[in-house]
């Protein structure tokens, strides 16, 4: 079985600020290093619930319907070796 060289170095990074707080530019910056994904939660809402993103109760049940499916996926990105931002 492949064994990642970054074994035990795995990092999740969460970044959370406010609009036009420099969050998705320090994100891409920290993506930019070896061995590291970034997960947008705007970039994946837009995507999935374009047309389901009007109010605040829609933002709120669409970002937890995300959060459900992805933490498996967060969780075998981080045991394949890679960090995540």
């Amino acid at each position: 079985m492949h064994q990642p060289a970054r074994r035990g170095r795995e990092t999740l990074l969460l970044l959370c600020g406010t609009l036009a707080g420099g969050v998705s530019a320090l994100a891409a910056r920290l993506a930019a290093r070896p061995g590291t994904i970034r997960i947008s939660e705007d970039a994946w809402l837009a995507c999935l619930y374009k047309d389901e993103q009007k109010t605040l109760e829609d933002y709120v049940r669409n970002s937890r319907r995300l959060r459900e499916a992805m933490g498996d996926h967060v969780v075998a990105l981080l045991e394949a070796g890679l960090s995540v931002v």
